[in-house]
């Protein structure tokens, strides 16, 4: 699914509820940022992970306790 920065917000909160969502882009185009602002505006933590950091298997059962 593509989606444009403005439509974000609803996938997150319609998609994310129920699914894990991967978010895929060119570096440096904000996608932490309008995510970080997304969780902020609900109150909930955010976590970022680095995909260049990580292999696929490291990526299966992750939580994140919230604080």
């Amino acid at each position: 699914m593509t989606v444009t920065p403005a439509q974000l917000p609803a996938v997150l909160l319609h998609v994310a509820v129920v699914r894990p969502v991967f978010v895929w882009g060119a570096p440096g185009i904000g996608k932490s940022s309008l995510v970080r602002a997304f969780a902020d505006s609900l109150g909930l933590p955010c976590v970022t992970l680095v995909g260049t950091q990580l292999a696929a298997e490291d990526l299966i059962g992750v939580w994140v306790q919230p604080p």
